[in-house]
C-alpha cells in the first residue's frame, strides 16, 4: 500500500473525474471530514474504507491503493509461466531474456514475489 498522501492524491483525483463531493463519496458509511482527511493525507485508510470508496469510484481497491491497475500484475504473472514454458522447452537464452524483461517490469510495478519470480 503507498504513504497516505499518494492514495489521498488519488482518491480526489477520482473523486473529482467522477464530479462528486466529498459527502457524495462518504455517504453513507463516513463523513465528508474523513475523506477531507484522507484526501489531505493525514490519514492510512483502512482497507474496508479503501474497498468502499474503490467501489464508488468504479476502480479496483489494488489500483486505489497502489496506483497501478490489477491487471497488471496478473498479466505479469501470466508471462512468468510462459517464461518457465520457454525455459523447459526453448532455449535458455532466449528464457533468459524474457526473465530479464520481465524483472525490469516487476521492479517498475513494485511487485515483489514477481520480481523474485523473474530473478
Amino acid at each position: 500500500m503507498d504513504d497516505p498522501a499518494a492514495i489521498g492524491r488519488r482518491v480526489q483525483r477520482l473523486r473529482t473525474q467522477h464530479g462528486l463531493t466529498q459527502k457524495q463519496l462518504a455517504d453513507p458509511r463516513y463523513t465528508p471530514a474523513y475523506v477531507s482527511t484522507l484526501e489531505s493525507g493525514r490519514v492510512r485508510p483502512s482497507e474496508t474504507a479503501l474497498r468502499f470508496l474503490a467501489e464508488r469510484l468504479g476502480t479496483s481497491y489494488e489500483e486505489l491503493a497502489t496506483g497501478r491497475p490489477a491487471h497488471l500484475a496478473t498479466e505479469l504473472r501470466l508471462a512468468l509461466v510462459e517464461a518457465r514454458r520457454q525455459l523447459a522447452t526453448g532455449t535458455a537464452e532466449e528464457a533468459a531474456v524474457r526473465y530479464r524483461r520481465l524483472l525490469t517490469d516487476a521492479e517498475h510495478l513494485g511487485l515483489e514475489p514477481e520480481q523474485a519470480e523473474a530473478l
